[in-house]
């Protein structure tokens, strides 16, 4: 089973279609409100918020495809996202998936104050190795390989 987290979003909508395409047909799509995209899609709404229910949307997948957004908001980014984060890595590493993140960051450079963290990080974002080691730095605790 692999599970796209904000399948409803451009990023989890088009990702889903090519992997049932070309890779699997099981497919868990996660979002508030989870429509289906392909004939054979497992559909599970959580809110990503709640460890509870972002652990369950995760259990029993090889791979999750993180590809949560957030309005345009810089309050949202910097308090929600951190906590979806976190509990998606958590549950992550308690279901011993792998964890795979695809986000578009030129949308956090917009939103978060230019002063904070992110901006090394929006500084150097063109490294992929880089992102986790960003995690790494940001979120020490996750102990996310580089």
């Amino acid at each position: 089973m692999q599970t796209i987290l904000g399948s409803n979003g451009q990023i989890g909508y088009e990702l889903a279609k090519e992997l049932y395409k070309n890779y699997t047909n099981e497919l868990r799509l996660v979002s508030r409100k989870p429509q289906k995209i392909n004939p054979t899609d497992q559909l599970v709404s959580a809110d990503l918020m709640d460890f509870s229910q972002t652990k369950k949307a995760i259990e029993h997948s090889e791979i999750v495809y993180f590809t949560v957004g957030l309005p345009m908001d810089a309050e949202l980014w910097e308090t929600n996202f951190m906590i979806i984060t976190e509990n998606v890595i958590r549950a992550c590493q308690e279901a011993q998936s792998k964890l795979v993140f695809l986000i578009i960051l030129i949308c956090i450079q917009r939103i978060v104050h230019p002063n904070r963290k992110t901006r090394h990080f929006l500084q150097q974002a063109g490294s992929p190795s880089y992102a986790l080691k960003w995690l790494n730095w940001f979120y020490p605790r996750w102990k996310v390989a580089v």
